[in-house]
């Protein structure tokens, strides 16, 4: 739960990713991730929040965290990168239909690799400096398998709804148990 006087603001576009500068490959709709950037950067430069919390799905290797943290440091705040999710193929909920009625709590099949060797490159770039990464995938994985299910009393308790997009109990799960401790502590340089 947010403190009360805490002040929140989400800025996403579909297949965009955050860049401060324009760039014409940047997402299929090209024009709305033009704007959502720059919006976003507006919204940084006047209300100078203290922490900016990015995501994007893949190709954070294409994305220049340092710059964009030292454009949040330079509007008093510090950024902070979370970690791709896990992402299976062709999508977890197939890959579990095909395992019923077993349900293993962590699942290997299907994951994709290329995203856990993107975490394991943030972790290691990203464990000092002014970029504060936050990985889901090492609070969520096991060597080369994945949490699938989430406990929960709702009848879709699996973490995601497709390949890697939070269902809502799976949404309420990494809050609770990763991002918490993240975003509500003081500035820190502590890995998660």
């Amino acid at each position: 739960m947010l403190a009360p006087d805490a002040d929140l603001a989400l800025i996403a576009t579909s297949g965009c990713i955050p860049q401060l500068r324009i760039d014409p490959a940047n997402g299929i709709n090209k024009l709305a991730c033009r704007r959502s950037n720059e919006l976003a950067l507006k919204l940084i430069a006047t209300r100078r929040p203290a922490k900016v919390v990015v995501a994007q799905r893949a190709d954070h290797e294409v994305t220049d965290w340092n710059m964009l943290a030292s454009f949040v440091k330079d509007n008093g705040g510090e950024l902070v990168l979370l970690g791709p999710m896990p992402q299976w193929r062709p999508s977890l909920p197939a890959i579990v239909a095909a395992k019923l009625p077993e349900k293993p709590l962590y699942i290997s099949q299907g994951l994709d690799p290329k995203i856990m060797a993107t975490n394991d490159k943030l972790r290691a770039t990203y464990q000092t400096g002014a970029v504060h990464y936050v990985s889901l995938m090492d609070r969520l994985c096991r060597e080369d398998a994945c949490q699938a299910w989430v406990e929960s009393a709702e009848p879709l308790n699996l973490l995601v709804s497709d390949y890697g997009h939070l269902t809502p109990v799976g949404s309420r799960y990494v809050a609770d148990s990763i991002l918490k401790h993240s975003l509500l502590q003081p500035s820190s340089r502590h890995q998660q």
